[in-house]
Order: structure tokens, then C-alpha cells, then sequence
């Protein structure tokens, strides 16, 4: 008889055993997840305020006086290339944000309309049960965005510190990798495929010392793209273009060999020379191409804003101009890389057409995520001083930091020495990786220019992210005085393109191929010459047309260059009184052009106010080299490539 017993005892200890085994899996995975819904949650919890109590984790805990600046950066690496690389990620990465969660009405609004409404479809109605869970998922959600935001400013600091690091390209760079700091380094950059192809880049000493980089969009036609990248190649033959040219992409068919291969006819072949007798040796150019797939993690979303970044920490240059497929020299690239801002501070970018782009109204969200990044994600005076970082003043950028404008950057050319600005490089390019930022700035599949001189300005390697001085203008012909309404004092031209003017000699730097794309839309040709056609009385009284203006000008090339008009840029629309236009630009849609109309004026609001825009006449021998680069630009290369 005892034997049935001790069978029932075994098996009541095996299902007490089995239980604990369930129940400490259950406590060990529980455990092992950041969950804000564990927490208790102060019922007052700001995000905002709960910023005051960001610490860095390596660093606060320091003495506030200690060793040198190599010192510093060396005991900061070491500290955290021995963390646990599970502590440096995001902990909610998939985390949808909802900008509401700054305003708790606003947010407590949204939610109660949605949720009465589901409740409606179930035949309910909303009482202060719901009200108060709803109070409850508030806290925890706003708990969850704080702790979003301390994992980017802390994500920013590791970046630009161990950036600072790495850019004394020591000899012993690469025996600061160990097993778990190469861990680290492919949590602190996400898309990062191996950390050792980014130290072999940074202790190279192969690269060229200067190039072009041209970066092929991946949300843009391609076709469209290589057709202007090969009349790109031509108009750089013809300015006898001595710098290499590398072609970045992502994708293995984007650019097949068979394109690759015209391409590199295009830059080599004598040819194309033909007819063109303008003296110019059109010489040969050497041509590369890179896929930046190598590079990037398999399963990382590989983004424009991607291909830019990456494109330029690994192409072949040291010091690198990239250009956009639209972009149309009007003289050298290679002077640049001479600038003595470039030279100082190691990036020289361009501004875009000074539009009133400020949002209307600002979105949720907008205002609070400005002070994240200027205040608590930029360099702090104690990390200046500790590891010999700067503090960049916002010469320019307060554009965007200060006045709430969401357009600075021209990202038709940019001007980077790798050397000094690759803490900035890899900041920008992890910075669409944080969705608390979507409420100020984009971080979607398109590439964002803001993001370009953002990433710089938080890396503190430089002590202004310099631009050119001048907003883009307007190339073109003057709307004559008399297609301008009555009484207008102000000058316009107005273009499809952009342009950018030199801010050392007033010289044209380059000017974009929207005009020139637009040419084959008959309307739109024919609108840009009745634009420049001035009605005239005969003797007889008769009206008359006299088309000289156009015939000499935009007949030869749809964007012919007589003049620029360079616009001052204004922070709001100024009041209209003395029949000026207010505005700096406005679209005319009326043509129905694949790329919006502009207009620009010199004079913006009252004739009295003494800041006005300035109009730079081109001499003929000017405008007869700019006639010469725009028609070899127009000229089809009949390029065969796979759309």
C-alpha cells in the first residue's frame, strides 16, 4: 500500500518543482525589462522639469577638478567600454511618440475623445474610472518619454566625447577595441555593420586628400538622377576639374555595371569634345564608385539621410565636397577646400532661400524639444573643460535654434574635412534614430539638411558651424520695369533654380537644374519669355511686342544668368505700405512646371527701411561662361540605365 503514496508524493513534488521553475522564469524575465509600468510614478511627474536631474553616468560622479584633457578621455572610454552595452540602448525603441505628452490638457483631451469614442461603438460611456486610467497611463507615458530623452542627450555626449578620442588617430587606436567595447560601439552607432571598418577609416593613410562626392538618393527617380549626374561629369570636364569624383549609393542594382560603365565613358571619352570650341582641354576625369551597404548593419532601414553620412565617413577623401545630383557649378570646387573658415573649423556650408518657413502653428511638442537639444543635449562648460571640447556659438544656426525657422541648410554642396568633423558626421547620422526629436525635426526617410549642421554643432569640435554669408538668390534675367505693377520700385527675377553667391568676391558659385528640367514643359518656356516680352506703343498708337529681351536671353538657354538677385532675409512678412511686395519668395504655380516658380525682390515691405536685398549684374563675358556650362548641361548624354 505505501507504494501508491510515495507515487503521489513525486509527482506533487515534480508540479511544486515545475511551478517554482515557471514562476522564477516568469520573475527573471519580468525583471530583465525596463518597464516604466514598475515604477511608481510621482502622480506631478514633468517631463521638462525631471530634466534638471539628467546626470551623465561616467563623468557627474568625477571630481570637478581632475586630470588632463587625454586623461579624461582615456578614463571615460575605459568606463564605458566595460558597460554592459544593454545599459546604452533605447529603452522603449519602438516607442510611438505622441508630441501631446508635453501639454498634459491637451494630451488628457485627445485621449478622452478617442476612448469615448471606442467606447460609444461598445455601447458604453466614459466615467471617472476611465478618467482616472487614463491619468495613470498619462504619467507612465510621460515617464516613458523622459526616459527617451535622457538615452539621447546621454547618447549624444558618449558620441562626441569618444569621437573626440578617436580623432587623435593614435597608432594604438585599434587596441582600444576589446570583445565588449566593440559591443558598445555597435550600440552607440546602430547601423554600424563592424566597428573595425570605422577605425581602419580613421587611421588610413591611402585616402585622397581632396574629392567630389556625389550621393545617389534613394527616394528619388534614379533614372533622373544619373541622367544629371552624367551632364554633371560634363559641365566638370569642361571647368578642367582636377579633383577624383566618387559616386556613393546604396543598393546592389542602383547603379549596374552597365551604368557604371557609361558614366565612366562620359568622364573619359574625347567625343563629347566635339563641337564645343570654348579652349577648355576637357580633360579626363577619374571616376569611382561606392555602395555603402558594405558598411551598414543587415536589417538597418537604410534612409537618405543614411547614405549621406555614411557616404562620407567611408569615401575616398580626407577632405570632401558633396554635391547633389542638381547642383551645376558655375566655377572650381577646388578653391574651397582653401577657405579659411573651412581651414579653421573643418565644415563650410551653404544657406537655403530665405523663406518665412516657420511653422504656423507650431506643432505639439515643438518648443520642447528646441530646449532638449540647445540646452541639455548640447556641450555643457563642464565637458568643454574636461575634455577639450567647444562651445559653438549659433552664429547662424539661430535661424533654426533661436527663431523657429525649420530651413537653414543648402544641401545642393557642403564642404567637410573628415579630419575635424567626424564626431559631427556620426552624431547627424544616428540623430533619425531618435523619434523624440520628430516633433522639431524630421527624421523620416528623406534627407533632412538640417541634420547636417545639427550633427556638428553637438559634436563641439568646432567654435561656429560656418555658411557662406548670403541666403540663396535668384539666377536670371530682370522682370523688365514694365511687366512689374504700377508704382513697384522693388526688382525681381524669377527662376525654378536657386543660386549661391560668393561672400568673399560676390562671384556665382553654382546654380541648380530645376529651370533647366523644366524646359521641356512648352507652357512653361512660353510663360518665361512672356515674363521678359515688354508691350510697346508704335507711332501709330498701336500695341506692339517686343521680344528683344527674351531673344537675346532665355532663347539660348532657358536659364540664362544676366543677373542675381540676392534677397534679405527678414524673420516675419512685413506689412505692405508703400505697394512693395511683403513676401522674399512666392511659388507661381500658375505653369504647371515640375518644379515651383520663384520670384524675388530687393525690396521687402517699406522703400524706407534701409535693409535691402542686393542685385549683382553679371558682365557679358560672365554670362556668356555661364551660357557655356548651362548648354553642355543641357545636352542629352542619352544615358541607358535601369529606372
Amino acid at each position: 500500500m505505501p507504494f501508491p503514496l510515495m507515487q503521489g508524493s513525486k509527482r506533487l513534488r515534480s508540479l511544486i518543482l515545475l511551478l517554482l521553475v515557471v514562476i522564477c522564469l516568469w520573475l527573471g524575465l519580468h525583471s530583465s525589462i525596463r518597464s516604466s509600468h514598475q515604477i511608481s510614478i510621482d502622480a506631478n511627474f514633468d517631463i521638462v522639469r525631471a530634466r534638471k536631474g539628467f546626470r551623465d553616468p561616467i563623468y557627474s560622479k568625477w571630481p570637478e577638478s581632475g586630470q588632463d584633457t587625454d586623461a579624461n578621455l582615456a578614463a571615460y572610454w575605459k568606463q564605458l567600454s566595460n558597460t554592459s552595452p544593454k545599459e546604452l540602448e533605447s529603452p522603449h525603441a519602438n516607442f510611438d511618440l505622441e508630441p501631446r505628452i508635453y501639454k498634459k490638457t491637451k494630451w488628457m483631451v485627445n485621449a478622452k475623445k478617442a476612448l469615448r469614442r471606442k467606447l460609444h461603438d461598445e455601447g458604453l460611456r466614459l466615467g471617472d474610472s476611465h478618467v482616472q486610467d487614463l491619468e495613470v497611463h498619462f504619467q507612465r507615458e510621460a515617464y516613458v518619454v523622459s526616459q527617451l530623452e535622457q538615452n539621447f542627450v546621454d547618447h549624444v555626449r558618449h558620441l562626441r566625447i569618444v569621437g573626440k578620442l578617436f580623432l587623435h588617430k593614435s597608432p594604438e587606436l585599434k587596441k582600444l577595441l576589446t570583445k565588449n567595447s566593440r559591443a558598445v560601439m555597435k550600440t552607440l552607432i546602430p547601423w554600424l555593420k563592424d566597428p573595425d571598418l570605422l577605425f581602419d577609416e580613421l587611421m588610413s593613410t591611402t585616402k585622397d586628400e581632396t574629392g567630389i562626392l556625389i550621393s545617389i538618393s534613394k527616394h528619388s527617380q534614379l533614372s533622373t538622377q544619373l541622367d544629371r549626374v552624367a551632364r554633371l561629369i560634363r559641365v566638370l570636364r569642361l571647368q578642367e576639374n582636377e579633383l577624383p569624383i566618387q559616386i556613393a549609393f546604396s543598393g546592389e542594382n542602383t547603379i549596374p555595371a552597365k551604368t557604371q560603365d557609361f558614366l565612366l565613358k562620359v568622364a573619359s571619352t574625347d567625343s563629347d569634345k566635339a563641337g564645343l570650341n570654348t579652349g577648355s582641354s576637357f580633360p579626363k576625369q577619374t571616376l569611382s564608385f561606392i555602395n555603402i551597404d558594405k558598411f551598414i548593419r543587415p536589417g538597418t532601414a537604410i534612409t537618405d539621410n543614411l547614405v549621406y553620412f555614411v557616404a562620407i565617413i567611408f569615401s575616398n577623401f580626407r577632405n570632401v565636397a558633396v554635391i547633389n545630383s542638381q547642383t551645376i557649378p558655375m566655377t572650381k570646387i577646388a578653391p574651397f577646400f582653401e577657405n579659411e573658415q573651412f581651414l579653421s573649423e573643418g565644415v563650410y556650408f551653404f544657406k537655403d532661400r530665405p523663406l518665412l518657413s516657420k511653422p504656423e502653428p507650431f506643432p505639439p511638442g515643438f518648443f520642447e524639444i528646441n530646449e532638449l537639444v540647445n540646452r541639455y543635449a548640447a556641450v555643457s562648460a563642464r565637458e568643454a573643460n574636461l575634455f577639450g571640447l567647444q562651445v559653438p556659438k549659433k552664429t547662424h544656426t539661430k535661424r533654426v535654434t533661436d527663431l523657429g525657422f525649420r530651413q537653414l541648410l543648402d544641401p545642393s554642396m557642403a564642404i567637410f574635412s573628415k579630419d575635424k568633423a567626424f564626431s559631427g558626421l556620426i552624431i547627424s547620422s544616428i540623430l533619425p534614430f531618435h523619434s523624440v526629436l520628430k516633433p522639431k525635426y524630421d527624421i523620416s526617410a528623406q534627407l533632412n539638411p538640417e541634420l547636417i549642421w545639427l550633427g556638428q554643432e553637438l559634436a563641439g569640435t568646432c567654435s561656429y558651424v560656418p555658411f557662406n554669408p548670403f541666403f540663396a538668390s535668384a539666377p536670371g534675367v530682370p522682370t523688365p520695369p514694365e511687366n512689374l505693377p504700377e508704382g513697384t520700385l522693388s526688382q525681381e527675377i524669377c527662376s525654378s533654380s536657386w543660386s549661391q553667391v560668393s561672400g568673399d568676391d560676390k562671384s556665382l558659385i553654382y546654380v541648380t537644374s530645376h529651370q533647366l528640367e523644366n524646359r521641356v514643359l512648352t507652357p512653361f518656356k512660353a510663360a518665361v519669355r512672356r515674363k521678359l516680352t515688354v508691350q510697346n506703343k508704335n507711332l501709330n498708337g498701336e500695341s506692339e511686342l517686343d521680344d528683344s529681351l527674351a531673344r537675346d536671353t532665355v532663347d539660348k538657354n532657358l536659364l540664362y544668368i544676366k543677373a542675381v538677385l540676392q534677397p534679405v532675409a527678414v524673420e516675419k512678412a512685413h506689412i505692405n505700405n508703400e505697394g512693395q511686395p511683403f513676401v522674399l519668395s512666392e511659388p507661381k504655380d500658375e505653369f504647371g512646371s515640375a518644379n515651383d516658380y520663384w520670384c524675388a525682390y530687393d525690396i521687402v515691405g517699406s522703400i524706407n527701411l534701409a535693409n535691402r536685398g542686393l542685385v549683382y549684374d553679371y558682365k557679358e563675358a560672365d554670362s556668356q561662361k555661364f551660357l557655356t556650362y548651362l548648354n553642355v548641361w543641357v545636352q542629352d548624354p542619352e544615358l541607358e540605365i535601369i529606372d
